[in-house]
């Protein structure tokens, strides 16, 4: 765009986006967010397809979620790590157990096939996503467990009211698990008359518990 022109985009204001929640319903994701505050939640839901042509830079990572509570990262997905240096360790970061989201039996979405390609590939699916003033809701689900001896669908529910509620489920008769990739630890900033205070925590601060009908709740 040359000098001249980066040099008016530098000087344009700075203003708060006019929109803080939105679906993105072609690339498949929704965020969540109540304020572009300093302590804002943010909570992004990721439902879209799995990839493009052999799907080489995809993760299994369908419905899966990041969050940040009151201005802290909470979940994160934790990247590639490593395209070569090992089959074992590049398949592992791209398997569901390495996302914020739901393995059943032990078993990832989508099933690698080597480095850059797919043996099996989850197909995800927004059913539903309201925003309104007081709340945020999603729905979804993906079919990548249906290949399972005993098939099941994940299904998840996300609402960011005053409280973060995240609901993920399967279906059929199945052991499931959510393995959450926490950031910690994470640091906050208090300023105390001259003084600049740092202080540290860590992901047992927050209460994150399930109950018996399967919710996760972030307070």
């Amino acid at each position: 765009m040359g000098a001249d022109r980066l040099r008016t985009f530098d000087q344009l204001p700075a203003r708060e986006p006019d929109q803080m929640s939105r679906s993105f319903p072609n690339g498949g994701y929704y965020v969540m967010r109540d304020s572009w505050s300093p302590t804002a939640n943010y909570l992004l839901v990721d439902s879209g397809p799995h990839g493009t042509l052999n799907c080489g830079h995809a993760h299994a990572d369908a419905l899966g979620i990041d969050l940040s509570a009151l201005g802290h990262t909470m979940l994160i997905d934790p990247g590639t790590y490593t395209y070569t240096g090992t089959l074992q360790l590049r398949d592992y970061f791209r398997t569901s157990m390495a996302h914020n989201t739901l393995s059943i039996d032990s078993e990832s979405s989508s099933v690698p096939k080597n480095a850059f390609s797919w043996r099996q590939i989850a197909r995800p699916a927004a059913k539903s996503w309201i925003s309104q003033k007081r709340f945020d809701y999603f729905a979804g689900e993906h079919d990548g467990y249906k290949r399972l001896t005993s098939p099941a669908v994940h299904s998840a529910r996300d609402i960011i009211p005053e409280r973060r509620l995240l609901d993920h489920s399967g279906s059929g008769q199945n052991h499931w698990n959510t393995l959450l990739r926490f950031a910690i630890p994470f640091c906050s900033e208090q300023q105390s008359g001259s003084r600049t205070e740092k202080k540290q925590f860590y992901a047992d601060h927050a209460e994150c518990f399930c109950s018996g009908d399967q919710y996760l709740c972030v307070q």
